[in-house]
């Protein structure tokens, strides 16, 4: 049996790839919600997000998740989003290009580290082709949306059509204020995905609708404290933010067991559950 691949994002996850929030500040914001806890003064509390960020590992480990971490760098301070560093498929991993000068160079952190744990790597993205893996969100092994947009552009989907000839990919195109597909958009089990539906095409409704997915609206005063950035680990389980409560409990209502953890520092960086976690292998 192979050591890593994910076709999708609710199947049982195995093995995950996390790095601690040691140097997570705001020196540059790359987001709008960044801009908005910059322009406050209130960026994230250090000693609060390392604690959010254990909470959170600990959590996956108890779930029966094995987690590598990446060692933090000063150099890189949004380094606890992993999610867009990199797409582990079954043929390999697939390294993202980031897009802006902040977050350039994270990518050879994860690659050292799936180098370590012998994963093959397949493909390397360069400009200008810009790919993040919060765009990347599979439906089933034959089936990918992919985000448009602020960061991931068509010069990636081009190529992963190349990459990936047996994927069928579908394009969302965002609006500018929203970074990644995931923060208004997620599959959370085989029957339900969350969503923002004023940052979304009817077509990609309908899509997820005709895989027999249930679309659960996620109101705009949840979006911005990443209620569709919940990680689905397995067994109708996903971990969320506590904070959004309207989400989670509709989540609740759909049969799904939703573990809430305190994510208030972590979130201030636009990202949640998902964003923090790259999957290695989902089985």
């Amino acid at each position: 049996m192979s050591n890593y691949g994910t076709s999708d994002e609710f199947s049982k996850l195995r093995t995950a790839i996390l790095c601690p929030p040691t140097h997570f500040e705001i020196r540059k914001p790359i987001n709008v919600i960044q801009a908005k806890w910059y322009a406050l003064g209130r960026g994230p509390d250090s000693a609060k997000g390392i604690h959010q960020y254990e909470v959170f590992k600990n959590t996956l480990v108890r779930e029966g998740v094995t987690v590598w971490e990446i060692p933090p760098s000063e150099k890189y301070t949004y380094q606890v989003f992993t999610r867009d560093i990199c797409v582990v498929a079954n043929n390999g991993a697939i390294i993202a290009n980031l897009k802006f000068d902040p977050r350039k160079g994270e990518e050879k952190e994860v690659a050292k580290e799936l180098e370590t744990r012998g994963i093959a790597v397949s493909h390397i993205f360069e400009d200008p082709a810009i790919l993040e893996g919060g765009d990347f969100m599979s439906i089933d092994h034959e089936n990918v949306l992919l985000g448009i947009g602020d960061r991931t552009n068509e010069e990636a989907l081009k190529k992963l059509k190349v990459y990936l000839p047996s994927v069928n990919f579908h394009p969302v195109y965002l609006p500018k204020d929203f970074l990644h597909l995931d923060v208004v958009l997620n599959i959370v089990s085989g029957s339900i995905a969350l969503a923002y539906l004023p940052a979304l095409a009817d077509d990609t409704i309908s899509l997820l609708e005709s895989r027999r997915f249930r679309v659960i609206e996620v109101p705009s005063e949840e979006q911005e404290t990443m209620a569709t950035n919940a990680l689905a680990i397995g067994n109708n389980k996903v971990i969320a933010a506590a904070s959004n409560r309207q989400a989670n409990e509709n989540m609740k209502k759909e049969g799904l067991e939703v573990i809430e953890i305190d994510m208030s520092e972590i979130l201030k960086g636009g990202g949640g559950p998902r964003c923090m976690t790259l999957p290695v292998l989902r089985e």
